[in-house]
């Protein structure tokens, strides 16, 4: 009997055993997965200092565990634990809380914590000069004038400057500090009006140019005022706030500091009975400045040099000075827009005044003026543009867009540089592209220096008197089926 016990006792072990084991994946199967997770905020702002607490739902419900995992893309701007979320910094971070594979993120934004400043913060507050990594914006707002742009866009980081600059049309410029050694304090590169970009040497930084004389002349009323505003400090609004005489115009300020910056100035005014607004914004640490770069690939340089396919632009070929030139000759003009065209020059070696105009077919029609008359006739109708048939520049386009391999780019002065023949003969060519489109080709045919500009946009031609004006209809449109 004792013999037979054992034999069953060791016979259900066996098999409780192997039992056991075959169950165990079946009780892993059991296990609920989470599929979702999300925040009770999916987008945070808080002040340097603030905190605010998530709550982060798992679902299913009867997910078998439901342990989040907190974290934050940047722990210098924003912390979190359990939830809790602290900014630390002004910028932005993500957080994001996890389960298993599945997780949800809330933006985090951290603004300053404004506050009040002695009278030495404030002035110090002002020397924009001083600083290395800031950048400063300049917005106006007029509804009446139809303005709301930023006049001025200017960064500095790491010794390079950036700036936008709208005051009178508009600069794009950069610096960098030059290395020990050099004749200039700066290496610079600009444009104005969408022109090429310029390089060179500068004694001044493009603060000191173009940004410290317009900005604190307009608000140097305001950093001398600090007595003005001193005791006019609003804490819920977290500004000062006060009105002062500037050009004999009254103007209301607004001013933010924090951690002792400035970090607002708003100037508001009744200017000839309408409203105006200046923005003057702050932004310290996190800036970067980098120098353009133009390069392109093959096909976009052939689609740049394709310049009838642009519908308002403006071509001009100018003859550069020669000894019995005091200044540079304008040989010719092209203009097109909104299906009109105007030539004006010396084209091929010919003098032309010419308006042409694209009629319902899609043709051309073109008017010439007589040299004896001086009265516009009807001349032709033809497929062709005054670009393609009469500029002479279509085929100095086509040899440079086929002559991509030829050209290298020059990254010290942004330009490519090369050569592509042209009617058999072959010349060296600059070539400056800005934002995929060449704006300036420069050769020299021996000692003469040619050079064809470009502008795209804002371009208008007027028919003159005695051209009918060729009206288009619309098409009609026709429904999808």
């Amino acid at each position: 009997m004792k013999k037979f016990t054992a034999v069953l006792t060791a016979f259900l072990f066996a098999f409780g055993c192997a039992g056991f084991a075959a169950c165990t994946p079946q009780q892993s199967g059991n296990e609920v997965a989470a599929t979702s997770v999300t925040l009770s905020e999916t987008q945070l702002s808080l002040a340097v200092g603030e905190s605010a607490t998530l709550t982060a739902t798992v679902l299913p419900e009867d997910a078998t565990d439901k342990t989040v995992t907190w974290s934050s893309s940047d722990e210098g701007v924003v912390t979190v634990s359990g939830g809790a979320v602290t900014a630390l910094a002004e910028g932005g971070a993500t957080v994001r809380a996890t389960c298993g594979s599945v997780f949800a993120e809330c933006a985090v934004t951290v603004t300053p914590a404004y506050g009040p400043v002695t009278a030495q913060e404030w002035t110090a507050a002002f020397d924009f000069g001083a600083l290395d990594n800031f950048s400063l914006t300049a917005h106006v707002v007029s509804e009446e004038e139809g303005l709301d742009l930023d006049l001025i866009d200017y960064t500095a980081a790491d010794g390079r400057e950036r700036l936008v600059s709208r005051v009178s049309g508009e600069l794009v410029a950069y610096t960098e500090e030059a290395q020990e050694g050099s004749e200039y304090a700066y290496m610079a590169c600009w444009r104005e009006d969408d022109g090429p970009w310029i390089v060179g040497g500068a004694n001044t930084s493009a603060y000191e140019e173009f940004v410290s004389g317009a900005v604190l002349s307009v608000l140097n009323p305001i950093i001398t005022g600090y007595e003005m505003f001193a005791d006019s400090y609003d804490e819920a609004q977290g500004c000062y706030t006060g009105s002062l005489t500037m050009d004999e115009q009254a103007v209301d300020a607004v001013l933010r500091f924090a951690q002792g910056r400035l970090r607002s100035v708003g100037l508001y005014a009744e200017v000839r009975n309408y409203a105006m607004s200046y923005e003057f914004t702050f932004v310290y640490g996190g800036q970067s400045v980098q120098f353009p770069d133009e390069r392109v690939d093959e096909q976009t340089w052939a689609a740049a040099f394709d310049f009838d396919a642009y519908d308002n632009f403006q071509l001009t070929l100018v003859r550069g000075a020669s000894p019995e030139e005091q200044a540079d000759t304008q040989l010719f003009v092209y203009i097109a827009a909104e299906g009109k065209a105007y030539l004006n020059g010396n084209p091929n070696g010919t003098p032309m005044n010419a308006y042409a105009q694209r009629n319902a077919d899609g043709k051309w029609q073109v008017h010439e003026q007589n040299a004896t008359s001086s009265a516009w006739e009807l001349t032709r109708t033809q497929e062709q543009s005054l670009y393609a048939s009469d500029s002479g520049v279509k085929p100095l386009a086509d040899a440079l867009a086929a002559a991509f391999a030829d050209f290298t780019y020059d990254e010290e002065n942004l330009v490519y540089r090369g050569e592509a023949a042209l009617e058999g003969t072959t010349y060296a060519f600059v070539v400056s592209i800005v934002g995929g489109r060449v704006v300036q080709v420069d050769w020299t045919e021996g000692t003469t220096a040619y050079s064809l500009g470009l502008d795209y946009g804002g371009q208008e031609v007027q028919l003159p008197d005695g051209i009918p004006e060729i009206i288009v209809p619309d098409l009609p449109v026709f429904p999808e089926e």
